[in-house]
């Protein structure tokens, strides 16, 4: 399984909370509306100089990329959607409507699960169709909002299994940071040692070499609540079901054409 990128091309750093409040934004993730999709774009994406020249960088052979949305929980949000479609005709490459590949298995919509849990009820992607990557194409990954990053993360993830490279990721805002860093991963096994000190080093170092950054920090704020030996066996519990979770995905047979 290949790396997480290290880091998504965002059109903002921070979260627009006002943005998320209006109807426009839950028209155009709740209703489908592409209008009102298009006009939340058109506010938030605005590249420097730099991450356009990374963005020029990564879509320089445009018939060698493919641009995927990530699928939603109820397929109706059209930002990432309209987002894709947007930079796929000014770079003059194929996009795909995530929702068209995969349909997902959560039923409950990131943004409804409190942060700190995020971790623990993991996103899964599975095909509607057979398919191969035949074609060898690289993917550059469209959403709307990086918070955590579990999504990008398990459609990463999903795609690498079928063989697909993953050429990078963009978001509308958000933290651009994916990978966990090394500070974070090393601080987070530190902590697991002494809160779980008889969980075996390579079942440690896996699980925390599967998080994202965003999830890595939330995780440490939990461990950092984990007191009693009861809030230990709990939280022990809710860390193998994850590693259950993966052992499942990694099982599943998994081919892509593109």
């Amino acid at each position: 399984m290949d790396k997480l990128p290290e880091k998504a091309i965002v059109g903002r750093t921070k979260i627009d909370t006002a943005l998320i409040a209006t109807d426009m934004w839950r028209l155009a993730k709740e209703e489908g509306s592409v209008k009102d999709a298009l006009a939340c774009i058109k506010e938030k994406w605005k590249l420097q100089d730099n991450k356009r020249q990374i963005l020029n960088n990564l879509l320089k052979e445009p018939d060698k990329v493919v641009i995927i949305s990530v699928p939603g929980s109820s397929h109706k949000n059209k930002i990432p959607v309209c987002l894709g479609e947007g930079l796929a005709k000014r770079y003059r490459c194929n996009f795909i409507d995530g929702n068209q590949l995969f349909q997902s298995d959560h039923n409950i919509a990131s943004k409804k699960i409190y942060a700190e849990n995020r971790l623990f009820q993991p996103r899964l992607y599975t095909q509607r169709q057979r398919f191969s990557n035949k074609n060898n194409k690289s993917v550059l990954i469209v959403d709307d909002v990086l918070t955590t990053g579990g999504s990008i993360k398990q459609l990463c993830r999903t795609l690498n299994k079928a063989g697909v490279k993953i050429k990078g990721v963009v978001c509308l805002m958000g933290d651009p940071r994916i990978r966990i860093t090394e500070s974070t991963n090393k601080a987070i096994n530190k902590a697991m040692k002494e809160k779980f000190p008889d969980m075996p080093i390579r079942k440690r170092q896996n699980f925390c070499a599967n998080m994202t950054q965003g999830e890595g920090f939330n995780f440490s704020k939990t461990l950092n609540k984990t007191k009693t030996a009861d809030a230990r066996q709990a939280l022990s519990l809710k860390i193998n079901k994850v590693i259950e979770h993966d052992r499942q995905f990694l099982r599943q047979p998994m081919t892509l054409t593109l």
